[in-house]
């Protein structure tokens, strides 16, 4: 299985790299949104673990890119951000590949 981490911050992306490599994925890191989104569009990944807010394109744009390779992709969010904040960003998600 493959997934795709994208964090700005090195040390929690090495944790998130390190454990998800533990349990068996093989795993791509990206440190900003920009390169998240060019994994995200050159890649098929099972899970992508993303900060919502990131330098570049925010956290969303390397999620809501996986469906355009056409398997089924699972996101989750790692962030600083308030339960209203990763509220909104899941609806943008959903609206974004609702389209």
């Amino acid at each position: 299985m493959r997934a795709l981490v994208v964090e700005d911050h090195r040390r929690i992306a090495r944790f998130l790299e390190r454990g998800l490599a533990e349990e068996g994925f093989a795993v791509d890191v990206a440190y900003d949104g920009e390169e998240g989104l060019a994994f995200a569009e050159g890649g098929s990944y099972d899970v992508i673990v993303l900060d919502v807010v990131l330098p570049g394109h925010d956290g969303l744009a390397p999620c809501c890119a996986a469906p355009a390779t056409g398997r089924r992709t699972s996101c989750a969010c790692v962030t600083s951000c308030s339960t209203r904040c990763v509220t909104r960003c899941a609806a943008a998600v959903y609206r974004r590949r609702s389209r």
